[in-house]
């Protein structure tokens, strides 16, 4: 009398559907929780609630070492005027702001980028990238010298 094997083709395909299910089952948490987190980041937007609390304050920096990290690697490029302004529009829109060009926040970290890159104070108004940036805005170059200085 031969011995039965355990791995049938029933078996294999059972344990075969059993995997694909548990793999389905395990992408699909993993997607739920990325979206979680994904929207209870957007729902703490700095521009979407005035309070102070700490989870503000660290969205709030996140937003500001994001633009001052994409400034920084952008300034020594031969990027255009609109590439940096699409470039700081993605940025904006990816933590929530919607009007980025009215937020304090975006001028502080470009500041705190043009520092990073090495770039002397006295070139702040005169760096190419800048001027579509200021040129509707003057006001906002308080903002940049303020995160330049900081």
């Amino acid at each position: 009398m031969r011995k039965r094997s355990v791995f049938t083709p029933e078996t294999i395909a059972r344990f075969f559907i059993l995997s694909v299910l548990l793999t389905c089952f395990a992408l699909s948490a993993c997607s739920f929780s990325h979206s979680s987190k994904a929207f209870s980041n957007s729902s703490t937007s700095p521009s979407k609630s005035s309070s102070g609390d700490d989870g503000e304050k660290e969205y709030k920096q996140t937003y500001i070492n994001e633009i001052m990290i994409y400034t920084d690697g952008i300034v020594n490029t031969h990027a255009t005027p609109d590439d940096y302004m699409r470039g700081l529009a993605r940025i904006a829109e990816r933590n929530g702001i919607s009007n980025w060009e009215a937020n304090h926040d975006t001028y502080i970290g470009i500041g705190k980028g043009l520092r990073m890159a090495g770039l002397a104070k006295k070139k702040l108004y005169t760096l190419p990238i800048l001027a579509s940036v200021m040129t509707p805005r003057p006001k906002m170059m308080k903002y940049i010298i303020q995160g330049y200085d900081s």
